[in-house]
């Protein structure tokens, strides 16, 4: 059963136990595993960008941290919590590799372009792009806690 009305369906039309022989295998198996799951993941993240560039500017997939921790429950009654750890973590490191100011990727990108210049970018520069990324950033987190919410409440709660 589902919170306040928001249940989750099943998305997992199969899923194959292997339990390898050895070490070696189990390598194998995990680095498969890994390649396929990072594959999806990017292919998601390339597919939402996709469909942002194509004026498709609310996706309805997205999920916030109300989301998320409904998508965890459902994932644990699955007996699938581990794999649901694991796309998270991955999501998180593709999504903070991205060359925006603000995350990772983007401190990496700031940090080549001093070096390809030869001097350090000015730090007030610096400061107010990685500000106004990160207010982007979190306006993007409230806009998907908000639409939580909004999945959350019955649409005629009164009628």
């Amino acid at each position: 059963e589902g919170v306040m009305g928001v249940r989750l369906a099943p998305n997992i039309e199969r899923m194959d136990l292997t339990r390898p022989d050895s070490p070696m295998q189990a390598a194998a198996l995990t680095n498969r595993e890994f390649s396929r799951a990072f594959s999806q993941t990017a292919g998601g993240l390339v597919k939402l960008v996709q469909g942002f560039a194509g004026g498709n500017a609310a996706p309805t997939n997205l999920a916030g941290p109300i989301g998320v921790m409904t998508m965890g429950a459902e994932a644990g009654r699955q007996g699938a919590i581990l794999t649901f750890i694991a796309l998270i973590s991955l999501n998180l490191g593709i999504m903070n590799s991205i060359p925006l100011p603000a995350l990772d990727g983007g401190q990496f990108l700031l940090i080549m372009v001093e070096a390809a210049r030869g001097k350090p970018l000015d730090q007030e520069l610096t400061r107010n792009v990685n500000g106004i990324f990160l207010s982007g950033l979190l306006l993007v987190s409230l806009s998907l806690l908000l639409g939580d919410i909004e999945r959350l409440i019955p649409a005629n709660p009164f009628f």
